[in-house]
């Protein structure tokens, strides 16, 4: 867990791949059922295919962050 973001129906929690990658945020319900997540504990997820949602990959947009953030994102 990188980070929680408590507001309301729209908290969530940031979490790092333990092999890298991009940030996977991950919508908290209400119920109060993760309230005892902290920053740094280690957690499972996983998601159904139908659950899943894929885009493609668009260099233009790498570029455009990357000019925008001074990174090299795309590069």
């Amino acid at each position: 867990v990188e980070s929680l973001l408590f507001n309301g129906a729209a908290s969530r929690a940031l979490l790092s791949p333990d092999g890298g990658g991009d940030e996977i945020a991950v919508a908290l319900p209400q119920s109060g059922e993760f309230a005892h997540l902290r920053r740094g504990d280690v957690v499972h997820v996983g998601w159904t295919g139908e659950g899943a949602s894929a885009f493609a990959h668009d260099a233009a947009a790498d570029a455009a962050i990357a000019r925008a953030t001074g990174g090299a994102e795309g590069a």
